[in-house]
């Protein structure tokens, strides 16, 4: 029997590897369905900015790696491809590379691209990598942690994974980068609510541009979350990593989304991007059916609003600098 695209599967194992097996076998009536037509899978990790994967703030490999042993279960010949927009030397940090043995392609999602465009409220059009043009299926794999901003950041903002040009992952923050680059302080609470809501803006729309292109293609897409370990901070270095053995599935990613959030402590009513979702009709919570047996743990959020840290200040120096040399060039 299939899954409710509403269903949301919670589940525990103190194994990362069985984590993600779990994760995947939620779908097994799904993946049955398209066994004779898959020939290439990509898995898209979050691997944020390539830190260890014991921190909490990135998918373990472990994880991915129990996800590829049942994947293959259902499509022994297919092609496996783990793909992330950041350079080997982030793999190598976040011991992606171990899975290479496995069998398993790495591919920098950067390397190249095409542009789809579409009718979206702010952003027109996305580049998305040329890998996309081969696969029958994608399996999105966020984290289940924190985000200076966003509150949350699980599945859905993993899509900002697929955009291939950094310029257009910089567009999802351009009123916080805007502000931050000429103040040296924290944000006030309306500054801060206006760079929040143009973000939760742009990820419904990067949403919607990313399915159109998907419902195209005739590409399916899955989603699971990893939250064997999960951290509290500002989802990036300044985070707390802390055990949790979780981990989540669902057909929807603005569902599965608003579980984790619950789980980790956070009112999805109260967080932009989800209120955004679930106005433009991405999600309606009302129908959410949980499978399992939810752990709450509390995961608390320094956001921008809070502290600006000396860290971001100097790497978008470093990004002015490097601009102005480009344009000299």
């Amino acid at each position: 029997m299939k899954e409710s695209c509403s269903t949301v599967s919670v589940f525990y194992d103190k194994d990362a590897k069985g984590l993600g097996y779990r994760s995947v076998s939620f779908f097994d009536a799904e993946l049955a369905s398209m066994s004779e037509e898959v020939k290439t899978v990509l898995l898209k990790p979050n691997l944020c900015i390539g830190i260890r994967a014991e921190s909490g703030v990135v998918v373990h490999p472990d994880f991915v790696e129990g996800a590829v042993n049942r994947l293959r279960e259902h499509f022994p010949d297919a092609r496996m491809i783990v793909g992330e927009s950041h350079s080997r030397r982030v793999f190598e940090r976040t011991g992606f590379l171990a899975l290479e043995e496995k069998g398993v392609e790495l591919l920098d999602l950067e390397r190249d691209s095409f542009v789809h465009r579409f009718d979206g409220r702010e952003i027109k059009e996305i580049s998305l990598p040329s890998v996309l043009d081969s696969v029958d299926l994608i399996l999105n794999v966020g984290k289940l942690k924190v985000h200076r901003l966003a509150i949350t950041s699980i599945c859905v903002k993993n899509l900002m994974g697929f955009l291939s040009k950094r310029s257009e992952k910089g567009r999802m923050h351009e009123l916080t980068h805007e502000m931050l680059r000429k103040l040296d302080r924290a944000l006030n609470e309306e500054e801060f609510k206006a760079c929040e809501m143009q973000l939760a803006r742009r990820l419904v729309d990067l949403y919607f541009g990313f399915a159109s292109f998907l419902s195209e293609r005739n590409i399916p897409m899955l989603n699971c979350a990893d939250g064997y370990i999960v951290s509290e901070g500002d989802g990036f270095h300044l985070s707390t990593p802390r055990a949790y053995y979780g981990g989540l599935a669902a057909l929807n990613p603005w569902n599965l989304d608003h579980v984790g959030s619950r789980l980790m402590g956070h009112d999805p009513e109260s967080t932009a991007y989800l209120k955004e979702g679930e106005k433009a009709g991405c999600y309606d919570p009302s129908r959410i059916q949980i499978k399992g047996t939810p752990r709450i743990t509390q995961t608390p959020v320094i956001t921008f609003r809070d502290r600006y840290f000396k860290e971001i200040r100097d790497a978008f120096k470093r990004w002015e600098t490097l601009r102005r040399e480009r344009r000299k060039d």
